[in-house]
């Protein structure tokens, strides 16, 4: 569910920050998360769109944008969005294959 998609996040946010102290780091895995979160529940809450695959794509793209967003302003510079073309296909891929698994083990579980 929603809260427990929650929980998971912000647990993962806090643990890497306390495991690494980087403030820039957790700066961009807070907006990343924020923006992942946001559209998770955007396409499946309002848009009833509850595809494994969209939420995971959707969320993994979102998660970068908010990365990048956020090293713009920091870095206060445009050469950040140099980076975005690579990025993002990771991010699309990575999204697109936790999607499929994660649809594989929901129609697993429901079996069970």
């Amino acid at each position: 569910g929603g809260k427990e998609a929650v929980l998971v996040a912000f647990t993962r946010l806090v643990l890497s920050y306390l495991l690494t102290g980087n403030v820039l780091a957790f700066s961009c895995s807070l907006s990343g998360t924020v923006c992942s979160l946001l559209i998770e529940y955007i396409f499946f809450v309002w848009l009833k769109m509850a595809s494994p695959v969209l939420l995971s794509f959707a969320g993994a793209f979102c998660f970068n944008l908010g990365q990048l967003v956020v090293m713009y302003f920091l870095l206060t510079s445009a050469k950040i969005f140099l980076i975005a073309p690579a990025i993002f296909l990771i991010g699309i891929v990575t999204g697109i294959a936790v999607g499929l698994f994660t649809g594989k083990v929901l129609k697993i579980c429901r079996r069970l």
